[in-house]
């Protein structure tokens, strides 16, 4: 059985929550010039039994992997570069942002800040790791 794990949608507002696991933490796209975007179903739908980031959001030249979260920032680093990883060749050419939005009291300051520097030199990722909700424009 293939799974239909991506919708394609040309919106103004896409909010991104995690409606399995119950948890608070939200992503907002703003998409104010209603251009078409995909959002990827990633863990539990096109990824199985592994661990991996929630969505990947794709949009003319870039992606964004998004990670909803409590307070794990360490494991939501991780499912964000096996994301990476996983589309390396698809999304090579591509403006890559990480975004981990948490709802939690992460005590992670300084490893945050250090994740933030590897993985942009590692991933040319960008990453956004902050209290949700948050908004993200496209």
């Amino acid at each position: 059985m293939v799974r239909d794990c991506s919708q394609t949608f040309s919106k103004k507002i896409h909010v991104l929550q995690d409606r399995k696991t119950g948890s608070k933490a939200s992503v907002k796209i703003d998409n104010k010039n209603e251009e078409e975007f995909t959002v990827i179903e990633f863990d539990g739908c096109l990824i199985l039994n592994k661990t991996a980031c929630d969505y990947v959001v794709t949009h003319k030249t870039k992606v964004i992997y998004v990670e909803l979260k409590g307070s794990d920032i360490r494991k939501a680093h991780t499912q964000i570069v096996i994301a990476v990883d996983h589309y390396k060749k698809a999304h090579g050419g591509l403006s890559k942002t990480g975004i981990i939005a948490f709802t939690g009291n992460p005590k992670e300051s300084t490893y945050i800040q250090i994740q933030k520097v590897k993985l942009r030199k590692s991933h040319q990722l960008k990453m956004i790791c902050t209290r949700s909700p948050v908004t993200h424009q496209i």
